[in-house]
């Protein structure tokens, strides 16, 4: 039989003990987005933002975006569910790893030497789109099927 002494010694035990034993089946997997992930996204159009249009933009800055659509024409990006990426097509971005910033809003994008932010994602069973700066010209939104 044990006695209160005992008792209330192996109470404490248990109490300061068992927490920092080791939990098995604990998931610490970060938010995975639905739609991004497990795809290859094929490039398909680049929108010009407002306030920026097509026809305010400068000669070479036409010519400068229409070289970009070019490039772009069939490149494609793969978003794994660990961070790392499927880049194939015509085009490489070359990001080597992906995360969500900003309360999930935008993707950062690792490259080997610097970032990259991918602005106001959004994803859904027939389209990735995202905005971003192109160069100090204008703002661009990227569309993907």
């Amino acid at each position: 039989m044990m006695n209160s002494k005992s008792f209330l010694i192996l109470s404490f035990a248990l109490l300061f003990i068992a927490p920092s034993c080791k939990k098995e089946n604990i998931s610490n997997t970060a938010y995975t987005p639905l739609y991004l992930t497990d795809k290859v996204w094929i490039f398909d159009t680049l929108l010009i933002n407002p306030p920026a249009t097509y026809e305010t933009l400068s000669d070479s800055a036409k010519y400068t975006y229409n070289v970009a659509k070019a490039f772009l024409k069939n490149a494609r990006i793969g978003f794994n569910k660990d961070g790392s990426l499927s880049m194939n097509g015509d085009y490489d971005f070359g990001y080597i790893h992906w995360q969500l910033i900003n309360n999930n809003a935008d993707l950062e994008m690792t490259l080997l030497s610097g970032r990259d932010t991918l602005y106001s994602w959004k994803a859904n069973s027939l389209q990735l789109t995202y905005r971003k700066p192109f160069g100090n010209l204008f703002d661009v939104t990227y569309k993907y099927k």
